[in-house]
């Protein structure tokens, strides 16, 4: 998905057909108390606030423990579908994994807290976790995996940890403790794999607490059905299209823009929602909560003079976060 920095929203979006698009992690905060649309492996349960640390959301929490309970190396990579063709090399002593299937969205967050015990004083912990995410291919196999975050010193030394509440000797802890949650960008990203390896189970054992689990909204501007950036001529007919999933940040307030930068002497344009019309300048379109959308006409027209084009969907939300997807079109 394209990424640039322009363009606004047309008032009709918010009028517009409401579609049955979803950008939703399912259970990424483990709020039915179990692991529903979760496949597991290994040492993994559900925690409350009486497990000593977290959650940092609702009720519930997932625990994963790489220990003796574990499962082997073997069997985790008859599990994986993703981390041990990325990372073979991981796979060995004792593992405990979850994986989920899901589309959509814009970026993917999430809380996490890691946790050691030693079982035999004094003693090194061995030991790493990863997080992985890939794109399914139309023949089911998967493309554009990426291993986006893995600790393993963490594990290594105390420095940086603390005495625990749990049953654990140490922890990170959630946000507070100089980890704030770990977010990265994707793009119709369709697995997720987090796996936690112990090369040493007899010496320690480790933890990996995890929360709130979910996905930034989902926005996408095409031109002519495509994400571009295209190419057309003066009498051609340009068609820009903009849809929405906001996910979990569904029906909050935020600031909505649809702008283009053109080669036109104004340079910026903007829609105007009061007058249904574009007007010069970099400015709101709308001020309103967000909704399923799914793709809608913003703009039609032929008779664009010569130049580069870029047309920008732009959301502001209230808590600060800013998110937007744009497509370059060029008239010759």
């Amino acid at each position: 998905m394209k990424k640039t920095s322009i363009i606004l929203f047309v008032i009709t979006l918010v009028f517009g057909i409401i579609g049955p698009v979803s950008a939703e992690i399912i259970n990424g905060g483990f709020e039915t108390g179990d692991f529903t649309g979760w496949e597991i492996l290994g040492d993994v349960s559900i925690q409350t606030a009486a497990f000593g640390s977290g959650p940092i959301e609702g009720s519930y929490q997932a625990l994963l423990i790489a220990g003796s309970s574990a499962a082997s190396a073997e069997e985790a990579i008859a599990f994986s579908e993703l981390l041990y063709d990325r990372d073979p090399d991981f796979f060995s002593g004792k593992v405990s994994m979850i994986k989920k299937r899901f589309t959509g969205g814009t970026g993917l967050c999430i809380d996490w807290n890691s946790l050691k015990d030693y079982l035999v004083q004094p003693s090194t912990c061995d030991g790493y976790f990863l997080i992985g995410l890939g794109e399914y291919d139309y023949d089911g196999s998967i493309k554009n995996s990426h291993v986006l975050h893995s600790g393993g010193n963490m594990f290594s030394n105390d420095e940086n940890m603390f005495p625990s509440a749990t049953r654990f000797d140490f922890e990170y802890g959630y946000e507070g403790h100089g980890f704030q949650p770990w977010c990265v960008e994707i793009s119709r990203t369709n697995i997720l794999e987090i796996a936690l390896f112990n090369w040493d189970a007899n010496s320690c054992e480790l933890g990996l607490l995890l929360d709130n689990i979910r996905l930034l909204p989902s926005l996408d501007i095409k031109a002519n059905g495509s994400d571009g950036p295209i190419t057309i001529t003066t009498t051609d007919l340009l068609t820009i299209t903009a849809s929405l999933s906001p996910g979990p940040h569904d029906g909050g307030n935020a600031n909505w823009y649809i702008v283009a930068y053109t080669p036109l002497s104004a340079g910026w344009y903007h829609y105007e929602q009061s007058s249904s019309s574009w007007k010069p300048g970099f400015a709101l379109s709308h001020r309103g909560a967000l909704i399923n959308l799914s793709p809608h006409i913003v703009l039609q027209r032929a008779g664009l003079p010569v130049g580069y084009y870029t047309f920008s969907f732009f959301i502001g939300l209230d808590t600060g976060q800013l998110f937007s997807d744009s497509v370059n079109v060029n008239v010759h």
